[in-house]
């Protein structure tokens, strides 16, 4: 929480890297609700390279998540990617691609 909470991008960064890795090893230790508000915020995070690890995390969210979770984060999610995550070049591709999962 700290990290993410944190002014300096490299630390949110190995945040958002770190949950990444909590989704994709089924959520231990933590419970959904808690990693869809990383998740959120890191899309919508003003720096590009933060941008890119949350949208990498809502692509392993997506995959690994249960339907009722899906469901409750699409909303705000496919906003923010369409917000966000198209606008930034660097971003687009990946942004789409989540967005078309």
């Amino acid at each position: 929480q700290t990290k993410f909470a944190s002014k300096n991008w490299k630390d949110r960064s190995d945040c958002l890297v770190a949950v990444a890795s909590k989704i994709r090893n089924g959520f231990k230790g933590c419970k959904e609700e808690e990693i869809m508000r990383y998740v959120l915020e890191g899309v919508d995070d003003s720096n590009v390279n933060v941008q890119e690890k949350g949208i990498e995390a809502a692509t392993y969210f997506i995959d690994h998540a249960s339907e009722h979770s899906i469901k409750e984060i699409s909303p705000q999610l496919t906003a923010r990617l369409v917000y966000k995550g198209l606008v930034q070049p660097k971003c687009r591709g990946k942004a789409q691609k989540v967005l078309l999962q």
